[in-house]
């Protein structure tokens, strides 16, 4: 009999700031943890019900979810921490202080739409992923960024970050390969195609060995 795989398993950290729109934060949330149900990824977080809105703002925010991230160590591949505003980048310090994971830790912020940039609806959280990452850096917390500043958690870009950049990682012991849905396939083949243009349009003209007629 073939040894059971466990799933790929990442603590993931939402970030809150009081004045933003919580509205937003709820959203995100339950954005998040679609996509990484949806790509066979079993996520650790705080309850919705045990902070605001399930998101980190406080220190004591950051204490539950230091304390919950410790209590699960030996289940936790990696650390995603998702900004649907602009965060607090204290509680997310604090949280991967405490936590002491020593796991891989990926920032996402997602992008504000053009069209809804009122204070309902702004997020800001282009600004506040800089402000993390300054607090991370200070404290010596290694992470590493998608390869959009803001990115959409459901867009193709967002899933193959998390395989690329090695936060599903095909050397951690138990790994399984997320299997894509068929609108995320045709969104990482449309996504393919478009670099490949992208190369060529960038080419130099010119430089081809096709003879003259």
């Amino acid at each position: 009999m073939a040894a059971e795989t466990k799933p790929v398993t990442l603590g993931v950290i939402v970030g809150n700031r009081g004045f933003f729109p919580k509205h937003l934060c709820v959203s995100g949330r339950e954005t998040i943890i679609k996509v990484l149900a949806q790509e066979g990824i079993r996520a650790i977080l705080v309850d919705a019900d045990e902070t605001p809105y399930g998101s980190l703002e406080s220190i004591a925010d950051s204490q539950k979810c230091a304390d919950l991230f410790r209590r699960h160590r030996d289940e936790i591949d990696g650390v995603l921490v998702t900004l649907p505003n602009f965060g607090d980048e204290r509680a997310i310090a604090n949280t991967l202080r405490w936590a002491e994971l020593n796991v891989p830790v990926l920032v996402q912020a997602f992008p504000d739409d053009p069209n809804l940039m009122a204070v309902s609806d702004r997020r800001d959280s282009f600004c506040g992923k800089m402000s993390c990452c300054n607090n991370l850096r200070q404290y010596g917390i290694k992470y590493s960024l998608t390869t959009r500043h803001t990115m959409d958690p459901e867009s193709a870009d967002f899933i193959r970050d998390l395989i690329d950049k090695g936060y599903i990682n095909e050397n951690w012991e138990g790994f399984v390969n997320p299997n894509p849905s068929a609108k995320l396939e045709i969104a990482l083949r449309r996504q393919a195609l478009d670099d490949i243009f992208d190369q060529l349009k960038k080419s130099k003209k010119g430089q081809h060995s096709t003879p003259r007629s």
